[in-house]
């Protein structure tokens, strides 16, 4: 039996996590990679490299791969450099395999330094000049041990497929879907979580953080087309929605640009934050694109508060700063600061802190509370 059968069946009967979402995958064995990689259909990987693991090793590995996919690293890089990306995922991953327990092998990127940190922060603290990791092979000391090369194997939807040296059709990989992703990461949750065996770093980021109440798609529609006197950033209209009396706000394309402030004051429960941050995954399930500016505020915007998450950068706050008092204040600020390119703002809190001037753009209140605010759309929030 191949190395990297026993890998896969031993995280089969310990980590269902894992084995669910590499059941989505198709097995290539290939001395075109020098070590592993995945593009989002097939798993890669060169039986010379996996004959010099260990059988905990090649778990690992295995599992680093399917968390390429679920943290959707393949269409996250955005505008960063490519190198730098590669090398600031790989800490990332490694640090939420060693804190579960798996075998990090001395040649991989870890750092206890990056010990629940997201790939984009990992990114912010890494030197540009990544040249020293970017000058090895993959699966060396001081660089990826994967090989993110194939990234980019996954056509893309508008890519047409070839021919074959005998003249027949050659089916270039589907493209990656990050909804698809999305949907397996919440299955392959689901499914660990009911064998009780879904690792604590990933039952915080997964599980009810991806299950959120509110039709943000319908909310977003009703508070912004009932503020719309304000005429604030509203033209041009979206297209997609003409056929509904209403617009929705549109900059470029159908782009969604919304500020998300997040009361994290100590009067806010941990349940409340975790069902906050779920709603922001909502916002993100429901449009194709999308800037949210994501602002964490007690009584202040603290440093490292500030988010921004687009459809293909970014990740939702893993860490929540704050805990003391609360005031509205602070958001409105930082959004009239910072120039931030808005269409409205959604606040989640309970409503207990002081309230600011009422702003030139649309506010929505999601309440936990009855408290009413002086102005805006206040959306009652039950879980």
């Amino acid at each position: 039996m191949q190395d990297i059968d026993r890998g896969k069946i031993q995280l089969l009967i310990h980590h269902p996590f894992f084995s669910h979402l590499l059941l989505q995958l198709i097995e290539k064995e290939t001395d075109e990679v020098p070590t592993i990689g995945v593009d989002g259909t097939y798993l890669y990987y060169n039986p010379d490299y996996i004959r010099t693991l260990t059988r905990e090793e090649v778990m690992s590995a295995l599992c680093h791969e399917v968390l390429h996919l679920a943290w959707l690293h393949l269409v996250r890089q955005g505008t960063r450099d490519q190198g730098k990306w590669n090398v600031a995922t790989d800490y990332a991953i490694n640090a939420i395999l060693k804190g579960d327990g798996f075998t990090v092998n001395r040649n991989w990127l870890y750092s206890k330094e990056f010990e629940d940190m997201s790939a984009d922060e990992i990114y912010e603290k890494l030197p540009d000049d990544q040249s020293g990791c970017n000058g090895c092979k993959p699966g060396q000391k001081g660089h990826t041990q994967d090989d993110h090369s194939v990234w980019g194997k996954a056509k893309s939807p508008t890519d047409e497929d070839g021919e074959d040296g005998d003249g027949g059709t050659v089916s270039a990989p589907p493209a990656f879907d990050p909804r698809v992703w999305k949907d397996r990461v919440a299955a392959a949750a689901t499914t660990a979580r009911m064998q009780g065996k879904l690792p604590a770093s990933l039952s915080s980021m997964v599980d009810d953080l991806l299950h959120p109440v509110l039709d943000w798609k319908v909310i977003l529609r009703d508070f912004v087309q009932a503020s719309s006197k304000n005429n604030y950033r509203l033209f041009p209209p979206n297209k997609k929605f003409l056929h509904w009396p209403i617009y929705l706000p549109s900059t470029y394309g159908e782009e969604v640009k919304v500020a998300i402030a997040i009361d994290t004051s100590g009067s806010i429960s941990d349940d409340e934050l975790l069902a906050f941050i779920s709603e922001v995954q909502g916002v993100t399930e429901q449009f194709e694109g999308y800037t949210l500016h994501i602002i964490q505020c007690d009584a202040d915007v603290p440093e490292g508060g500030y988010t921004v998450l687009t459809a293909y950068e970014g990740e939702i706050p893993r860490k929540i700063s704050g805990r003391g008092g609360t005031s509205f204040e602070p958001p409105f600020q930082f959004v009239e600061d910072n120039n931030l390119d808005i269409s409205a703002l959604v606040y989640f809190t309970d409503g207990y802190g002081h309230f600011p001037q009422e702003p030139p753009y649309p506010t929505a209140w999601v309440m936990t509370t009855d408290v009413e605010p002086p102005f805006g759309t206040i959306i009652k929030y039950k879980r």
